[in-house]
């Protein structure tokens, strides 16, 4: 980190990809799941910032944009705490994903994430509420079922799409798994309360488990799902463009 914050090259880039990420950050799209879930594009700048500075860079950027969010717009600090957790689970998971993506032990480094985070959320819908954990199965199954089958195509092979693709599934699907548990625990009680606050303040209020997580917790779950594909999707659009141009200039 130290080697990182001396080079000036690499600290401007973060300067640049802070103000775009803090600008983008300005801009939120409604959705239809929730009045208070929208979505913002300042994880652009942060993938690109990952991609191409690594872990110091990412940090960095992710810090910035939500300070000078927090100072010039006024936000819940909580609020703030959470964007930076999922901004950094899910720059984190995309730099660790790139960098055991070959290699021998690449497929135990892929899915080990993937399935550690399963089984912690088979034991927590278990735990929470038992009549739900057979959905909370098939949904798993089907998104590991996906990830295996298109890591399996053969028409994609080794080929750059592929690779991007099962990327982008696995890390969506770790930052929605963990931010919906997150948000659980205490994330959105303290949103809703304006004070540090777990799941259990919202219930001795006198609001039932199954009221809290349907209203609340379970639109978490397509609305990342949303939000990060979009993001994905626009992010590898740019990589490619950003790709192009340093081929012709290197070719030039």
């Amino acid at each position: 980190m130290l080697k990182f914050l001396k080079d000036t090259h690499k600290l401007s880039w973060c300067a640049i990809l802070s103000a775009l990420a803090f600008i983008l950050s300005l801009v939120e799209i409604p959705t239809p799941f929730q009045a208070y879930l929208s979505i913002d594009f300042s994880e652009i700048p942060i993938l690109i910032g990952a991609y191409s500075l690594g872990s110091g860079g990412l940090i960095i950027i992710v810090i910035l944009r939500s300070v000078l969010r927090f100072a010039l717009k006024g936000t819940l600090i909580i609020g703030e705490v959470a964007a930076v957790l999922a901004s950094i689970i899910c720059g984190l998971s995309f730099i660790y994903l790139r960098h055991f993506k070959k290699g021998p032990k690449s497929l135990l480094a892929v899915y080990l994430p993937v399935y550690g985070l399963s089984i912690a959320l088979m034991i927590t819908v278990f735990i929470l509420r038992p009549s739900w954990w057979l959905y909370a199965f098939f949904l798993i199954l089907g998104i590991l079922i996906f990830i295996l089958i298109i890591n399996l195509i053969p028409k994609f092979g080794q080929s750059e799409i592929k690779d991007f693709l099962v990327e982008s599934v696995i890390v969506i699907y770790i930052v929605t798994v963990l931010m919906t548990i997150l948000n659980f625990i205490f994330i959105t009680p303290s949103n809703f309360l304006g004070k540090l606050a777990t799941y259990q303040t919202v219930l001795d209020m006198g609001v039932s488990l199954d009221d809290y997580l349907i209203t609340y917790i379970l639109p978490l779950l397509p609305f990342n799902i949303l939000k990060y594909t979009i993001i994905f999707i626009v992010f590898y659009l740019i990589r490619r463009i950003l790709t192009f141009f340093d081929k012709k200039k290197e070719a030039s």
